[in-house]
């Protein structure tokens, strides 16, 4: 007669509805019990900054007459493409934003909210530099 197998340490463990630890809610309830998770770091595209530009993007395409259609052919995308950038639903890259400057006959600098004069005061000192703090 040969011996019997050892069994798992789980297979010992009492049924479920026997364990008056856990919670006997299905697992989409205990889900939805939860409350919301906040995002400690807000969406850039909300920044006033960013709504700015997006508003200016689209000013430029009305001011030349050109439909989302039409802009989103000459640039080789659709025209949800373009929707999308001008709602901000899709965040616009650097290089997409250069090309609908050249599109518009813009210049980036257009685009972008007035930066503050650079001799408005005094600057941070810049990091890992070691020696003496440069003379003004």
């Amino acid at each position: 007669m040969a011996p019997a197998a050892p069994r798992h340490p789980a297979a010992e463990r009492p049924p479920a509805e026997q364990t008056p630890e856990r919670e006997q809610t299905p697992k989409r309830a205990r889900e939805r019990a939860r409350p919301p998770r906040r995002n400690r770091f807000p969406s850039p595209t909300r920044a006033p900054e960013y709504q700015y530009m997006l508003g200016q993007l689209r000013a430029a395409r009305e001011a030349l007459g050109l439909t989302q259609g039409e802009v989103g052919r000459q640039l080789g995308r659709g025209d949800q493409f373009v929707s999308k950038c001008e709602t901000g639903d899709r965040r616009i890259d650097p290089i997409d934003l250069l090309r609908f400057a050249r599109l518009y006959g813009r210049s980036l600098a257009s685009f972008l909210p007035a930066l503050p004069d650079a001799d408005a005061g005094p600057r941070p000192a810049p990091r890992g530099r070691r020696g003496p703090p440069p003379e003004a």
